[in-house]
């Protein structure tokens, strides 16, 4: 099982003072796409500090993958942001070892 935390900052709030945030993750390996989540709200219950939202994931890599480098990337959409800047994007490489 792979575990990722991440914080998102600046997200913007609607009327009601919440968010409106999608994310989704990916995993790549040599440049193919071996994995993409499905699009999910994010949740913000029990959060204080709505300037950095914190969240967490995993992924179950299961025994099928081989052993190398890999690339997580996660994708977070804010669909109260314009259009040409609503979408934010990171990468990190982690390696599965035998």
């Amino acid at each position: 099982v792979l575990r990722y935390g991440y914080e998102i900052y600046n997200a913007k709030l609607d009327s009601a003072k919440k968010p409106n945030l999608i994310t989704q993750i990916r995993v790549w390996r040599d440049g193919e796409l071996l994995l993409e989540g499905k699009k999910t709200p994010i949740e913000i219950l029990g959060q204080t500090d709505l300037q950095r939202i914190k969240t967490v994931g995993a992924i179950n890599l299961g025994s099928e993958m081989a052993t190398g480098d890999y690339i997580l990337q996660i994708i977070v959409t804010d669909n109260l942001v314009k259009e040409s800047r609503r979408i934010g994007s990171q990468f990190v490489q982690f390696e599965l070892v035998e």
